[in-house]
């Protein structure tokens, strides 16, 4: 989005602009005057009057040059500030499909304003992509939150008409209670990460350690579900990072990696510590996704629609927190399909491993 720096200076460029323009259209109107004052008046008489009507006539003829000659040179700044006023207007007051028109394209307008109208243009763009995914979020948000607080409701009205089942309806309520809390918690947690980048308290730890424990939380999550964790490949990885934030991003990977692998399988786990850039990846034995699905698979609330879509334990936010959480780290993280399920791989810059091994030197 354009700075309030790049404004300031588009401003002042087109104030310098103007400035010689107007300076041009002066001089310009200056010599008009002058060729149509020999071309069509002649010579004034020797009378008061007559001078004095020579002297305003000439004088009329520098003022109607002028204002023509001026209007002409202005005409190239002033439509497109209108436009963008227009425009502005426009995106102010609710409509954010408002842009300059293509009328201002058409008036060649100085480099300083088609400048300030392209900046104008992707800052209407941005704030309509985060209106539009705000109000998508909201429609999310309320669309999750409806299940859960139906699935309690119908627990109560069970309670109710069923007081003997007293025991099974309140294991259910308290079910639905866990899911709703950590839904809560999910949208909480992925709201601090997009409102607050300078979330990250970078430490010094080894990424392979950090993953083997995380790997151990994990088994008791896989092994309810007739799965495990292992990790296949562990080299030792020394970075420089906020600790939390990377194992939230990992722990997330893991849960989605486990909720979508079948029964009997093991979620795959490797750390590789490369000249270029520390990575890990986590490939279940799964459903894969379809590329249209694949491009969406980091949006929040977003699963799979066929297979991965039967399974309701998850709400979709665990890699939307995963990629924002890399991405404060200037990483990168994908998926691809295996052909026997999903790869989940994260990949940091090298520049995190190289402070960690300056920082270890004494």
């Amino acid at each position: 989005m354009p700075t309030l720096a790049r404004v300031v200076d588009c401003r002042d460029a087109m104030t310098r602009g103007l400035f010689l323009r107007v300076v041009i259209a002066f001089w310009i109107s200056v010599v008009l005057s002058i060729v149509i004052i020999k071309l069509f008046l002649r010579e004034p008489g020797e009378s008061a009057a007559a001078f004095v009507w020579a002297l305003i006539s000439r004088l009329l003829i520098f003022l109607v040059v002028s204002a023509a000659v001026m209007l002409l040179a202005t005409r190239s700044v002033t439509r497109p500030v209108h436009w963008l006023r227009f425009a502005a207007e426009k995106l102010g007051s609710g409509d954010l499909g408002a842009r300059v028109s293509g009328e201002a394209a058409e008036t060649k307008p100085t480099a300083e304003m088609a400048a300030l109208i392209r900046d104008f243009s992707q800052m209407a763009e941005q704030v309509e992509g985060l209106v539009r995914s705000q109000r998508q979020l909201i429609a999310n948000v309320s669309h999750e939150l409806r299940s859960p607080l139906a699935r309690l409701s119908l627990v109560g009205d069970l309670l109710r008409r069923f007081p003997e089942d007293r025991d099974e309806h309140l294991a259910r309520f308290e079910n639905e209670v866990g899911k709703l809390n950590q839904l809560i918690e999910s949208l909480l947690t992925l709201s601090r990460l997009e409102s607050s980048p300078a979330l990250l308290k970078e430490n010094f730890f080894d990424l392979s350690d950090l993953t083997a424990r995380i790997i151990s939380d994990a088994q008791f999550e896989a092994s309810a579900r007739g799965c495990s964790v292992a990790a296949i490949r562990s080299e030792h990885c020394p970075i420089l990072g906020d600790p939390l934030l990377i194992g939230s991003a990992i722990e997330n990977i893991m849960r989605n990696a486990i909720l979508y692998s079948d029964e009997g399988t093991t979620v795959c786990v490797e750390v590789r510590c490369d000249e270029t850039e520390p990575t890990m990846i986590v490939t279940d034995k799964g459903p894969g996704l379809s590329n249209n699905e694949l491009s969406q698979i980091f949006q929040p609330f977003f699963r799979g629609v066929e297979a991965r879509s039967r399974r309701s334990d998850g709400h979709g936010l665990g890699l939307a927190i995963a990629l924002r959480a890399i991405d404060l780290h200037r990483g990168t993280i994908g998926a691809q399909n295996t052909g026997s399920g999903l790869a989940v791989s994260i990949r940091l810059p090298l520049a995190t491993l190289v402070k960690a091994h300056d920082q270890r030197r004494p």
